[in-house]
């Protein structure tokens, strides 16, 4: 199982590689002919582990090339100049130049009228925002998502890719409010509403932090509450980095587990105060029950940005072992997270925060787990 996403992992760089697209059937043949191979070895008593590790490469492969289909291509193709029509699907409240997000984005210029999935634009001025959940219509000059600064550096076109930002620009004039159409905007379904209402909430929260401590303060005191880092000035951004403080603006396992950590202790504290609660009653259960809610709710108003997705599961899965009454720490759930992070958005395999995050608790993981064998030991040695 340690392996597993090891390879999983290789396939998926395997197609990243590539200096072109693969046939769509690649990976799904390749699959499914060395996973008939690694049943037929099974059935007549061979060893399985050559057909499994070409296996889990090409699955890896396929989970790429499925991602990859799965959004059709959605980017600008070359600068354009026109009336840019969507709903603000979030606002980022930047100190110079803040900049929204229109999703859904009808783009009407000289060369005719085009449709983008998401377009970020900056704005000239932070007077008169438009409120999440607006329809509006904004002259603004658009081009595609930058390409890398130099060989190896981000790739910010092919993060936008995934997120479907199709264009990225600014703003030539001011915005009007537009009428929404029947079938614009976020439409009726409940989760697009419930979207909206969690945007437009922790915007409300970063205001209110701002207006209770105003300046670098309150942007400071915001980011790892909310995840919105734009309000935060270019100086402060410097000094962090060249401080090396620049991770803790970054929504990670380390704000996750404090927030995990600090309910389920507070709650097991408070359940114990208890006679009966303690004596008749799973408490360690309630309160990691209880640390897993508020977790979720930690996740959704920091934005759920990858790293965060992958604190979550890492910590969810340790409360879950605790449900379960199973072992909470373990290379084995390392695995497993990695494992749904790389299944459900294959693409988080090439950014540093995955690479550095799971090396970081890879090494952690295995020093508990080669400290607590030797403690082991030792007692065993001691009692004999």
């Amino acid at each position: 199982m340690l392996w597993i996403p090891v390879g999983f992992g290789t396939g998926i760089g395997a197609y990243f590689i590539l200096p072109f697209e693969p046939n769509a059937m690649l990976g799904p043949a390749a699959s499914g002919v060395l996973g008939a191979a690694l049943l037929a070895a099974r059935r007549r008593g061979h060893s399985t582990l050559a057909w499994m590790i070409p296996l889990v490469l090409c699955l890896g492969f396929t989970a790429a090339q499925f991602r990859a289909a799965m959004i059709p291509d959605h980017l600008l193709a070359h600068p354009v100049s026109g009336v840019a029509r969507g709903t603000v699907a979030a606002v980022e409240d930047r100190p110079s130049r803040p900049r929204i997000i229109l999703s859904k984005t009808t783009v009407d210029s000289v060369a005719g009228s085009r449709n983008l999935s998401k377009v970020r634009i900056s704005l000239s001025s932070k007077a008169n925002l438009p409120a999440i959940g607006q329809t509006i219509e904004i002259p603004a000059s658009l081009r595609p998502p930058p390409a890398p600064s130099a060989p190896g550096a981000y790739d910010f076109r092919r993060a936008s890719y995934f997120n479907r930002v199709s264009a990225v620009g600014y703003a030539t004039g001011p915005y009007r409010v537009a009428q929404r159409d029947a079938e614009d905007g976020w439409g009726g379904w409940p989760w697009h509403r419930f979207g909206i209402r969690l945007a437009e909430y922790r915007l409300a929260l970063s205001r209110r932090i701002a207006e209770a401590l105003p300046g670098p303060s309150g942007a400071l005191a915001s980011a790892p509450l909310t995840g919105e880092r734009g309000p935060l000035p270019q100086e402060v951004l410097s000094a962090m980095r060249e401080s090396g403080l620049a991770h803790l603006l970054a929504i990670s396992g380390l704000h996750m587990g404090l927030v995990a950590g600090v309910v389920f202790l507070g709650l097991r504290s408070a359940f114990s105060l208890s006679r009966r609660l303690t004596l008749g009653y799973p408490i360690k259960k309630w309160a990691a029950l209880g640390a897993l809610i508020f977790a979720a709710a930690y996740l959704l108003l920091s934005g759920a940005s990858v790293p965060t997705q992958r604190a979550f599961l890492m910590t969810g899965l340790v409360l879950v072992g605790v449900l379960l009454d199973r072992q909470a720490i373990s290379m084995r759930l390392v695995a497993w997270v990695a494992m749904l992070v790389l299944v459900t958005r294959p693409e988080a395999l090439l950014s540093a925060s995955f690479q550095l995050s799971f090396a970081a608790v890879t090494a952690l993981v295995a020093t508990y787990e080669w400290a607590a064998e030797r403690r082991r030991n030792r007692g065993w040695k001691d009692n004999s």
